[in-house]
C-alpha cells in the first residue's frame, strides 16, 4: 500500500492520505460493503469476489455518503 501511494503521490501528484489512513479506510469500506451486498442478497463470499466495475462503482457510493462507518439502508 505505501508503495502505491507513494507513486501517486510523486508520480502523478496525487495528494494522498498516509498508508495507514488508507489501510483503515479500505477496512471500513470493505465492511460497509459486504454488508450492503448482503442485504441486497449476496453471500458474504460472493461480495468478496465482485467484479472489478460492481467494486469501483460501490467505492464510488461510499465515496458519495461521506464514507459511512457502518451500512444502513435507506
Amino acid at each position: 500500500m505505501k508503495r502505491v501511494r507513494d507513486f501517486f503521490r510523486v508520480e502523478a501528484c496525487v495528494l494522498a492520505p498516509g498508508p495507514s489512513k488508507l489501510v483503515t479506510d479500505y477496512a471500513t469500506f470493505q465492511g460497509w460493503m459486504v454488508d450492503k451486498k448482503i442485504f441486497e442478497g449476496h453471500l458474504e463470499k460472493e461480495a468478496f469476489n465482485l467484479p472489478t466495475r460492481e467494486r469501483l462503482d460501490e467505492m464510488q457510493e461510499w465515496v458519495d455518503l461521506g464514507k459511512p462507518e457502518a451500512f444502513s439502508p435507506n
